[in-house]
């Protein structure tokens, strides 16, 4: 989808004499300048289809796939909740492979902001899905989102848990 936004602005003299100097079609030298700088400042992730995404804390790790988080739901408002994460599948906590599974997700997740993006109702046990963004020195939840690592992934990449409907 694209918008036509009219705008004007001045451009100077020895600008234009340079530009004309490199093509006849002013306007359309202008608008290749635009796009091509437009392209360079493209999102590398798209935002949420959701508006359920919130800032977390983490209290605890249950284990490779759950977590209790300290939720902040707006207005001053936090909610403490199990999130399940979403679209993986951890070993139990009575295997070994479970253990590492846990200590791994402790060591990424200490101590970073946490953005979470869930779906409208709970999963089958009652806890929250959600895919987690985390970042170490980023707080505001589009750069968690952009510049973050989504643990869900990592767990994958890491052999701790695998790919879940």
């Amino acid at each position: 989808m694209s918008r036509l936004i009219k705008f004007s602005f001045r451009i100077p003299e020895s600008l234009l004499d340079a530009v004309r100097q490199r093509t006849s079609n002013i306007s359309e030298y202008i608008r290749s300048l635009i796009e091509d700088d437009l392209g360079k400042h493209t999102e590398t992730r798209d935002y949420p289809k959701t508006p359920y995404v919130y800032h977390a804390k983490l209290v605890s790790v249950t284990d490779g796939d759950t977590l209790e988080l300290d939720i902040d739901v707006g207005f001053d408002i936090t909610v403490r909740g199990t999130v399940r994460l979403e679209k993986i599948n951890a070993p139990e906590m009575k295997t070994a492979a479970g253990k590492r599974a846990k200590d791994f997700i402790s060591r990424k997740l200490k101590g970073t902001h946490l953005v979470i993006e869930t779906k409208k109702t709970p999963g089958k046990y009652g806890r929250i899905l959600a895919k987690v963004f985390y970042h170490r020195t980023r707080k505001d939840y589009r750069e968690i989102l952009q510049y973050g690592s989504l643990i869900n992934d990592d767990m994958i990449e890491a052999g701790h848990a695998k790919t879940s409907k």
